[in-house]
């Protein structure tokens, strides 16, 4: 009867302590603002330090309350919650260190990653713990995936940094070939506007044609386009020596200039050869018998 008493007295304990905990993570991670910088309660962190400064194995029902406040789902509590759990990571020893490592590492690893379906602020904050935990806790072997997701995330940043610079490179070459045409095409129209005026053209008559000669061009130059790249995709499914049949080559295509003549009649069947030798003989004769003479 005294072990069953003492049995109930440990499950009673445990309860409480891990409602204190909760009671003091939700405190610790409620935003107390709604505008300016969010943060939560400091009461709560202090009742947080208390608890597992008396109780040292409560770490895992700490981290297993802080799992559920980052991944709720208003945006406030799980950046405070972040916060919160980085100032856990600082004040307690390797056994929560460990604890977080195996039963967060994994969720923070997606909320880093851009395209996690995170918002900004979030993911920014997450891998920024990411890489500030891998530098500070990484160096030991049990806290190795640390460094690991830290890396992780340095290296997603570095390919990020070098895309934007060439889409900047790109960005810049495509404005400058697109400033040299206009410079081209501003010279085009100023030699036409200079011929036509040597012609005796008035200036405004002048300006208008060269401007319209020029868009004329132009979408000439569109339409050539478009009808290679046509051309194109319609082949770019084949080998590298197939050929792309054009439509003019239809003979329901071809150009007007080039008219289908029409097919040749067939010749007439050639008579049969004779035997040179076999007619040679009959003229000696007098020529073939004739029908219903003499044998």
């Amino acid at each position: 009867m005294m072990n069953r008493n003492t049995g109930s007295d440990g499950d009673d304990t445990t309860s409480v302590q891990s409602a204190n905990i909760q009671a003091a993570v939700k405190k610790a991670t409620t935003p107390m603002s709604a505008g300016g910088e969010m943060e939560g309660d400091p009461v709560g962190m202090a009742e947080i330090s208390q608890f597992v400064s008396a109780n040292p194995n409560a770490v895992n029902d700490l981290a297993k309350c802080l799992k559920a406040r980052v991944k709720d789902s208003n945006e406030d509590v799980s950046f405070i919650s972040l916060h919160v759990l980085d100032e856990c990571m600082k004040m307690f020893n390797f056994t929560f260190q460990a604890q977080v490592q195996k039963s967060m590492l994994k969720r923070l690893a997606i909320m880093a990653q851009p395209y996690g379906g995170y918002p900004a602020k979030l993911q920014e904050k997450t891998a920024s713990l990411l890489v500030s935990w891998g530098q500070l806790y990484g160096s030991d072997p049990r806290l190795e995936k640390f460094k690991v997701a830290g890396a992780q995330v340095r290296k997603r940043e570095v390919q990020e940094v070098a895309g934007a610079c060439k889409k900047d490179e790109l960005k810049e070459e495509r404005s400058e070939l697109k400033e040299v045409q206009r410079v081209a095409r501003e010279a085009d129209i100023k030699e036409i506007q200079t011929a036509m005026l040597e012609m005796g053209v008035a200036p405004e008559i002048a300006a208008y044609a060269a401007a319209e000669h020029n868009a004329a061009r132009e979408q000439q130059k569109q339409s050539q386009n478009q009808g290679q790249g046509r051309y194109a995709m319609a082949g770019s499914d084949l080998g590298p020596d197939a050929t792309v049949r054009l439509p003019s080559a239809r003979p329901d295509r071809v150009p007007p200039s080039r008219p289908l003549l029409p097919a040749e009649p067939p010749a007439p069947p050639s008579a049969p050869v004779e035997d040179a030798s076999e007619t040679a003989l009959q003229k000696w004769r007098g020529g073939p018998p004739k029908e219903g003479g003499e044998g």
